[in-house]
C-alpha cells in the first residue's frame, strides 16, 4: 500500500487522518477515539476510590491535552479561542459556542457535551476532563495559571455545560478549592434531599 493511499481522511471530520498503520492525526497533533462511556467509566471509578479528588485529577488530565492544544493555536485572543471552539465541536466534545470574550476572559457553552450524557443525572458538574482542557487553554491567553469554573451542567438538568474564567486574581490550588466549594454549595443547595431525609421530616410533622 502507497504512503498515499494510507493517509485516509475520515469521513464528516475535516482534516481528521488514518495513516492506515494505527495513527489518528488532526493538524499534525495523534488523537484517540474513545467511547464516552469508557472515560466515564473510569471517572465514576476514580470517584469511588478517591471522593472529591478525583476531580482535581481530571482536570489534570485535561491540562496535559490542552497545554499542547494551546501551543498549537496562533493569532490573537479572539482568533485562538474560536479556532478551539472550532476543534473542540469537530472532534465530538460538544457543539462549542462562545459567550463573553473580554480579552482573556471567556465564557463557553457547550450542548450536548458526551460527558454530561454519558454520565447520566448528577447533583454536581461533571466534565472535569473538559474544564482542565479550558483552563490550559486560559492560562496559554493569559500567560498565567487560570481557573476555569463549570457554572452549569447539563447532567444537573441545565440545557447545557457552561465554562467561565475566574478573575485574573483568583489563582492557585487555595483559589481551586474555593471555587470548587463555591459550585458545590450551590448544586447542593439545588438538590432534592435524599429519600430518607424526606421521610423523617415527614414522620416529625404527624
Amino acid at each position: 500500500m502507497t504512503r498515499a493511499a494510507r493517509r485516509l481522511q475520515v469521513r464528516g471530520v475535516r482534516g481528521l487522518r488514518s495513516d492506515g498503520a494505527g495513527r489518528l492525526t488532526l493538524g499534525g497533533a495523534r488523537y484517540l477515539l474513545v467511547r464516552p462511556e469508557t472515560l466515564i467509566g473510569v471517572q465514576k471509578a476514580m470517584e469511588r476510590t478517591l471522593g472529591p479528588r478525583a476531580n482535581d485529577c481530571l482536570v489534570a488530565g485535561g491540562h496535559a491535552g490542552g497545554a499542547r492544544a494551546a501551543g498549537a493555536l496562533r493569532g490573537g485572543v479572539s482568533a485562538r479561542v474560536r479556532r478551539l471552539a472550532a476543534i473542540g465541536t469537530r472532534i465530538g466534545w460538544g457543539d462549542f459556542r462562545i459567550g463573553r470574550l473580554n480579552g482573556t476572559d471567556f465564557s463557553i457553552a457547550v450542548r450536548r457535551s458526551p460527558f454530561a450524557d454519558a454520565y447520566g443525572p448528577a447533583r454536581r458538574p461533571v466534565c472535569h476532563l473538559l474544564r482542565g482542557v479550558l483552563e490550559s487553554v486560559a492560562a496559554a491567553l493569559a500567560g498565567c495559571p487560570r481557573v476555569v469554573v463549570e457554572t452549569t451542567c447539563a447532567a444537573t438538568g441545565a440545557r447545557l455545560c457552561r465554562f467561565e474564567t475566574q478573575p485574573a486574581t483568583v489563582r492557585g490550588a487555595g483559589a481551586r478549592r474555593e471555587n470548587r466549594r463555591k459550585v458545590d454549595e450551590r448544586f447542593s443547595r439545588r438538590a432534592p434531599a435524599p429519600l430518607t431525609a424526606r421521610v423523617a421530616r415527614r414522620k416529625r410533622r404527624r
